[in-house]
């Protein structure tokens, strides 16, 4: 292939196309009142983002943002613009940051409970090293309350 269709392919994979929500398991048990609605869009919104980026780097003759970054780096940022725009679309739940800005050990997503007129987080609730009070298992969604 010539150095046009390398660069058409390129450009084509600059331009994100929507989440299928056809490709999500309709029976997923979702924490926090989260749907797969909520996730479906806050994916589309990296999509988006992934794009607006990739289209500058390739204005300018970069690689894709995929391309130059590390996979583990690739995949912090994901999970970081995840853990950001999902409450965007979900209200019940926000980011739980730690105390350098990001969501990392400490952090991830949290559920939102009504306390009188305002919503409450609880992420003091979950147990000191990240694990659930009951079973021990790991705490991977990222806040924990036993109180509804």
């Amino acid at each position: 292939m010539g150095d046009e269709g390398l660069k058409h392919r390129e450009r084509a994979a600059c331009t994100p196309e929507p989440v299928a929500a056809a490709g999500f398991n309709l029976g997923a048990d979702l924490p926090y009142g989260l749907t797969i609605e909520h996730v479906r869009l806050a994916m589309n919104d990296f999509t988006d983002f992934l794009g607006f980026v990739n289209q500058q780097l390739f204005t300018r003759d970069m690689e894709r943002l995929e391309s130059i970054v590390m996979p583990a780096n690739f995949s912090s940022i994901v999970g970081e613009f995840m853990s950001s725009r999902i409450p965007k679309h979900c209200p019940s739940t926000f980011p739980v940051r730690d105390g350098v800005g990001g969501a990392t050990a400490g952090g991830g997503l949290a559920f939102r409970r009504q306390v009188g007129d305002e919503p409450e987080d609880d992420h003091g609730e979950r147990h000191p090293h990240g694990l659930r009070e009951d079973d021990g298992e790991l705490d991977l969604q990222g806040g924990y309350s036993d109180r509804s």
